[in-house]
């Protein structure tokens, strides 16, 4: 909901397709043969484990008896990758979870399709039919979003950099649950480290526990959103006794009230809230008085500390410039906090500023 992110095309996408070929062939194919996957996959992965792991699937699936399980685990696939239709509630999608298939059948799946995630994705021969692998894609789904921060928090980087383990890539509907839209780049998204981890989305079920008959929209990361209004209140202004608790409050809204849905589902997912209030507690209130003395001191900022009320003002407007929303971790919230005191604050307080500002740390 703070970052607006877009697709970026590639042609590992057609990973999926050998899947969505064998799945849609498997309830009338009567032996297992290259009918059952596309020509092109055959030879690229002639060389590799892939076909095995299949043959056990289409091996289990021949043997569920009873016709509507075998459909279940058809209807699973084919359901599971409506990524998108998922997120947005539409009544024409199904949530099918993992441990609602067949109890025989479920090792099978997991182990294909972690093998395509982990394996198959990255094999030589596969990255040299596309020209493309998953770093390159990676890569330029960074460029164009224009991302330095994780487009989840803004709370940390990306990373990635050389001599660094790659950008962590999340599966937005999980592999412990819905393993089969493993390799379905459309719900495949960059994400910073800490937000890829429990207990924030870790593997969060996005989808929550709704009832087939009762769909909501939660929130998927290229959804079109006009993302949050945030803003920072002293309730009790800070005195010699320091800043308690009770004394301040955050708010969080969507920008638009006929978005509360996603809003709550980002919330929720990414902790969005707890964390938030804590890079106040942890980072903001203790040391941005400390911030501030080492912006203002530093020669090259051309400042010297304010006398009045109006030149804190004026020094807090350029120090509030320095917090560049794309590239500095928690910009967005020391912002916030800065037109506090610009806007809001109280005469007293901001005079009380002024002296003890001056004052050597």
């Amino acid at each position: 909901m703070i970052t607006q992110l877009n697709k970026v095309k590639s042609r590992l996408a057609i990973l999926q397709n050998i899947p969505k070929y064998f799945f849609s062939k498997l309830e009338i194919a009567t032996e297992f043969n290259n009918d059952l996957f596309p020509a092109w996959s055959i030879s690229v992965f002639r060389q590799s484990e892939m076909r095995q792991k299949f043959k056990a699937v289409y091996d289990k699936y021949k043997l569920i008896e009873a016709e509507e399980l075998r459909k279940k685990v058809v209807d699973a696939f084919f359901y599971t990758n409506q990524v998108e239709e998922l997120c947005d509630g539409q009544p024409d999608s199904a949530v099918i979870k993992f441990e609602e298939l067949p109890q025989e059948i479920r090792k099978e799946i997991k182990d294909l399709f972690s093998y395509l995630y982990e394996t198959a994705i990255r094999n030589s021969n596969f990255e040299r039919y596309v020209n493309d692998n998953v770093e390159g894609m990676i890569g330029r789904f960074v460029q164009k979003n224009k991302l330095f921060l994780c487009p989840f928090c803004g709370l940390e980087t990306l990373g990635g950099y050389q001599g660094e383990s790659r950008i962590s890539l999340d599966h937005w509907l999980c592999r412990d649950i819905f393993p089969m839209a493993s390799v379905n780049l459309n719900n495949l998204f960059p994400i910073g480290n800490k937000c890829n981890q429990a207990p924030v989305k870790g593997t969060k079920n996005v989808l929550g526990n709704q009832e087939a008959h009762r769909r909501s929209r939660v929130f998927y990361p290229c959804c079109q959103h006009a993302g949050v209004v945030t803003s920072f209140h002293f309730l009790c202004e800070p005195d010699i006794d320091g800043i308690k608790e009770g004394d301040w409050e955050l708010i969080l809204e969507p920008e638009r009230e006929e978005e509360q849905d996603i809003f709550e589902s980002w919330k929720e997912t990414m902790n969005i809230e707890s964390r938030y209030k804590d890079f106040f507690r942890r980072d903001i209130l203790p040391m941005w008085e400390e911030y501030y003395r080492d912006y203002v001191e530093d020669p090259d900022s051309g400042l010297v500390h304010a006398n009045t009320v109006e030149e804190l003002k004026r020094n807090l407007t350029k120090w509030k410039a320095t917090f560049n929303l794309k590239s500095r971790p928690g910009a967005r919230l020391f912002r916030l906090f800065i037109d506090y005191l610009i806007n809001d604050a109280s005469e007293d307080y901001l005079d009380s500023l002024c002296e003890n500002l001056k004052r050597p740390a």
